[in-house]
């Protein structure tokens, strides 16, 4: 499997905050950069502190005072009353067709906003095969680390087209020999887009049976919901749909941009955040992200 292509933003964010807490001091390490008086964030009882942070082949190897050290190094950026902080992460973004573009690649709308790992292929959408795409991603770079997702209507499209049916046993198959191939080939996880066709003519069970092949290479589920108003199943029976593929296919899941839409559910929202909460008392593993705008994109 690829692994070069998959990014956490739990191992990230853990191992800076290690660092941080144990204030590096590298011994016998000349960096190849330098970051003076940034403010660096520590832990909750320390808060901020001015450290400079020396940074040898993408590592972080030195915490603390660069006038107290040795270094030669020319190459120094000067962040006096800036806060530096890891890379963010988007984990909800449509971004495969313009890294594949010459002239967008670079990805630089994501870059100049801090944002070094994005997540694409959501929403039951993905280029197949996924092996190809990523290879592509090596060979020609890209601006941003990327992880990307298999999309559900990508495989259900190329069994089935779009036809509204549910597939046979071996049509079935077709689509979980395709799940596992992208797996094999560095996919994240799936992702579902069961509002739109072809996503919207697939019942529970087929993405449970689906998510369980994801499972066994240790990837993730993630999902536009079935209903986030009241168009079909509603927005609670939605939510419970996506525990219940939690639960049966023992894969960890992530809800893209959990929201309560439109009059009818407005308030619905609490209801929601405490299903989630306690799905994970209850052991099972659930995330949700939300965007910081007021309207949604499909029909913008």
């Amino acid at each position: 499997m690829k692994n070069q292509y998959k990014t956490c933003s739990y191992s990230i964010l853990a191992t800076l905050i290690i660092l941080l807490s144990g204030c590096v001091r590298a011994q016998n390490v000349n960096p190849n950069l330098i970051i003076t008086g940034a403010k660096v964030f520590i832990d909750k009882q320390t808060g901020f502190k001015n450290l400079d942070i020396g940074i040898k082949d993408d590592k972080i190897v030195f915490l603390g005072d660069a006038a107290t050290q040795n270094f030669k190094s020319q190459n120094i950026i000067e962040a006096k009353g800036k806060i530096l902080s890891p890379g963010f992460i988007d984990p909800h973004t449509h971004l495969y067709y313009d890294l594949s573009n010459e002239d967008r690649k670079a990805n630089l709308p994501y870059l100049l906003q801090g944002v070094t790992t994005i997540v694409t292929g959501n929403d039951g959408s993905s280029p197949l095969p996924i092996g190809e795409r990523l290879d592509e991603w090596q060979k020609n770079g890209i601006g941003t680390n990327a992880a990307l997702l298999v999309g559900h209507g990508s495989v259900r499209k190329e069994v089935l087209g779009l036809n509204n049916k549910k597939p046979n046993k071996e049509e079935l198959q077709k689509m979980k020999d395709l799940v596992a191939r992208a797996m094999q080939e560095g996919a994240f996880g799936i992702s579902t887009g069961l509002f739109y066709s072809p996503g919207s003519y697939s019942e529970t069970e087929e993405i449970i049976e689906l998510s369980k092949v994801v499972s066994k290479y240790g990837g993730i589920y993630d999902t536009h919901m079935r209903d986030e108003s009241s168009y079909t199943i509603g927005l609670i029976k939605s939510v419970e749909e996506i525990l219940e593929i939690a639960e049966g296919a023992e894969i960890p899941v992530h809800i893209s941009h959990i929201k309560a839409l439109g009059k009818d559910v407005w308030g619905k929202s609490a209801e929601v955040i405490a299903m989630v909460e306690d799905a994970q008392e209850k052991g099972l593993k659930v995330t949700a992200n939300q965007y910081p705008y007021p309207a949604s994109r499909t029909n913008l």
